[in-house]
């Protein structure tokens, strides 16, 4: 279950990354980058604490 959310999550933010790069500025593609990728590392650490906590 975990594992589809966050297949799903990272094509969605690969398609909002693509439309602004392509549809938008380059100052506002950078901060999307940046907020995408706090966000990855944060879906991460929930992973591992999924994976530590739940044994």
């Amino acid at each position: 279950m975990l594992n589809r959310y966050i297949i799903s999550v990272i094509l969605v933010w690969v398609l909002i990354l693509a439309i602004v790069r392509f549809w938008g500025s380059s100052t506002r593609f950078k901060t999307m980058s940046i907020f995408c990728a706090g966000f990855l590392i944060g879906m991460l650490a929930m992973w591992i604490a999924v994976h530590v906590y739940n044994k």
